[in-house]
């Protein structure tokens, strides 16, 4: 992907070196094998409201939170298996109360025109407050914006579908910011699903994007790669299945899908 490559020269060549809290080590991510046992697994965790790593593996077999609850429990002394108030909780019990799907999804079918259907992950108490961390791995995702939008397919002819505008509020550019894309992009998928459209264009908007300096060398590799074709998504399941209940992993299928050889990429923990 041309567009993805480019950002990461750019940070490359012309980034600021920056020193915010030490990575206190690294893990590696296969690049190629995310697909079937993180990508397609990550956003029914995410949807369920579910903030627990323990029920990401039992429910879901998505083990790529365990270390990051692990580190929570021994850092912040959170429950066993526990993340404390991430994604979930922020998307289905913000503030303690609103479900913020279920509201979302309404207002875009109530007023297919609206540009207020916005949904923060972030609320700055439930992260940290007067030095006291609440979590140990805050959201990168800080918020989301759909629109439903008329696409003009021929002179005179539109077609309405849904966009979504991501904000990072923070990107590992390397191995982070590909996988938030894949998995938000099958939640604006699977919303646009619920509202009976297809989806439109995904933009992510970067406040703060890094490359680590134990990634400089897999970029520089990653790099020297060509861009493929692109490959599609679709998403099968029964008729009954919804965006609250229903799709398993497998009703997520990449189609067409090419790789370079394999590459493991640091990830900070």
């Amino acid at each position: 992907m041309v567009e993805y490559l480019n950002l990461l020269d750019r940070t490359l060549t012309k980034g600021v070196p920056r020193h915010g809290e030490k990575p206190e080590g690294t893990l590696t991510i296969d690049l190629r094998a995310s697909w079937e046992r993180i990508i397609t697994r990550e956003p029914l965790w995410i949807l369920s409201g579910s903030t627990s790593a323990k029920e990401a593996e039992e429910k879901f077999g998505l083990t790529l939170w365990t270390r990051w609850a692990e580190d929570s429990r021994r850092k912040l002394g959170t429950p066993e298996g526990e993340l404390g108030p991430v994604y979930g909780y922020q998307l289905r019990h913000w503030n303690g109360r609103t479900d913020q799907l279920k509201e979302l999804i309404e207002m875009l079918k109530r007023a297919p025109e609206t540009r207020r259907a916005v949904v923060s992950l972030w609320n700055l108490e439930d992260v940290e407050i007067g030095g006291v961390k609440r979590v140990n791995v805050a959201n990168c995702i800080s918020q989301l914006h759909f629109s439903r939008m008329k696409y003009r397919v021929r002179e005179g002819e539109y077609e309405e579908r849904l966009d979504m505008a991501m904000t990072h509020r923070s990107a590992d550019l390397p191995a982070g910011a590909p996988h938030d894309w894949a998995v938000w992009g099958l939640i604006q998928m699977l919303v646009a699903k619920e509202l009976g459209i297809p989806p439109g264009t995904l933009t992510a908007h970067i406040e703060d994007g890094q490359i680590y300096e134990m990634q400089i060398e897999k970029v520089k590799e990653l790099l020297k790669r060509e861009p493929l074709p692109r490959a599609t998504v679709t998403i099968e399941g029964p008729a009954s299945a919804t965006i609250y209940e229903g799709h398993q992993p497998a009703d997520f299928k990449l189609n067409n899908y090419q790789a370079h050889e394999k590459m493991f990429m640091p990830v900070a923990t």
